[in-house]
């Protein structure tokens, strides 16, 4: 029972770190909405419009998302994830797919007055959205060329692991137990166990 117990405590540490080390989908972005006039729009609920352009701010849209019903603080301040929206129009069909080592890229914002989207302005992404591009790394490239054929007098590795002896029964017994929780199994590791030691 304490062997399981330990064995799902692992497993959870093991998949907590996996998921830590994966990329966000997402850029922070925060601004201030102001109308036509200049003045803040405080305390409002807005819809909010962004566009990826490639290449140049009038550019191709690579990706088009909308926010909903986003609130603005008492000084017209909103803060929204870029690539957590709704996508609405573009070349691709997922935040994730966006080309970034492409081109340059631009992002044009857009909030909504009535029925109609005001554009806010439009300026190009600088370092930071790049290091999703980096994710890509992680993907294997093309097979490369065939290297030539080993020696097989020099390829005769012989590969072994030495386990330590263990301190005490007790501690060879968890070992075993989480080896192999299988009692005929475990008999015969903690036999061969014996008998290197």
């Amino acid at each position: 029972m304490l062997s399981l117990i330990f064995a799902v405590i692992m497993a959870g540490v093991f998949n907590t770190c996996l998921i830590a080390q994966s990329v966000p989908m997402g850029i922070n972005y925060q601004a201030v909405a102001r109308d036509a006039n200049g003045d803040e729009l405080v305390n409002r609920n807005i819809d909010v419009r962004l566009s990826i352009i490639s290449g140049s701010p009038a550019g191709e849209v690579k990706w088009e998302e909308v926010h909903s019903e986003v609130t603005t603080s008492q000084f017209g301040l909103f803060n929204i994830v870029i690539g957590q929206g709704i996508c609405s129009n573009g070349t691709v069909t997922s935040f994730e797919d966006i080309p970034w080592g492409d081109n340059l890229h631009f992002l044009k914002v857009e909030i909504k007055f009535d029925s109609e989207y005001l554009t806010m302005g439009t300026m190009q992404f600088l370092s930071v959205p790049y290091a999703l591009y980096a994710q890509k790394s992680l993907e294997p490239g093309p097979q490369g060329l065939t290297g030539p054929a080993g020696d097989p007098a020099t390829d005769d590795q012989v590969l072994s692991y030495d386990i330590p002896k263990p301190t005490s029964f007790l501690l060879r017994m968890m070992i075993t137990r989480l080896i192999c929780p299988d009692l005929s199994m475990m008999q015969m590791l903690i036999r061969i166990m014996n008998s290197r030691y």
